[in-house]
């Protein structure tokens, strides 16, 4: 559903637009601020000479500014104007490969070559892995995914489920929320996932009294 209220407002709007100083192009477009303020500094001396010691010539220095915005939104463009940063299109995640070695002081070598600092090595039986995958979902309503999902791990925790269930419940939750509300339209920009796609009766918990004091 598309929003039609009206009622809705934001004071003072601001519309910048900031300009990358060596190419000349635009960089970002900050149509979104609420207010702007600019406030700048200077101190001018002044040369004296001559009948009645007046005023000759004027030396303006210490020159500065600051410009002050305001905004609630805040967008990775934004964030890397701020820093001065890149944004990167690319990302590399963990993934588990197993090896094996033979001998003290052998050399291993791994199908791809990892972000620095991020290997660790440890025996290929100590600890269990779990994998959970899903299918991809064309949406911009993503937005809340990762709230959802932690929110809803605590959730089946505290129903009894173990971890490992507990994630892999969370994670079909969050898949089906999404894929629920992939077509929904809300506003504009991205949308929340669909939390009621699937209604539940309510739990009530029973406090064990030797455990809270």
């Amino acid at each position: 559903m598309a929003n039609s209220n009206t009622n809705m407002a934001n004071r003072e709007v601001a519309d910048l637009i900031f300009v990358d100083y060596a190419t000349k192009k635009p960089f970002l477009n900050l149509d979104f601020a609420n207010v702007t303020t600019t406030e700048l500094t200077g101190e001018n001396v002044y040369a004296y000479g001559g009948k009645g010691h007046p005023k000759k010539v004027s030396f303006s220095g210490e020159k500065g500014g600051t410009l002050t915005i305001e905004t609630q939104i805040q967008t990775v463009k934004l964030w890397q104007l701020i820093t001065g940063g890149e944004v990167s299109k690319t990302a590399k995640f963990m993934v588990r490969e197993e090896l094996a070695v033979t001998g003290s002081g052998a050399t291993v070598t791994l199908s791809e070559a990892p972000v620095a600092g991020s290997v660790v090595v440890y025996k290929a039986d100590d600890g269990e892995e779990y994998i959970f995958k899903a299918e991809n979902i064309t949406t911009s309503n993503t937005h809340g995914t990762g709230c959802t999902l932690s929110s809803a791990i605590a959730s089946y925790l505290a129903l009894g489920h173990s971890l490992s269930d507990s994630v892999k419940l969370a994670k079909q939750f969050v898949t089906s929320a999404i894929k629920t509300g992939s077509k929904v339209t809300t506003g504009k920009g991205h949308g929340p996932l669909n939390h009621f796609f699937a209604p539940q009766p309510l739990h009530i918990l029973k406090k064990e009294e030797d455990t809270f004091h």
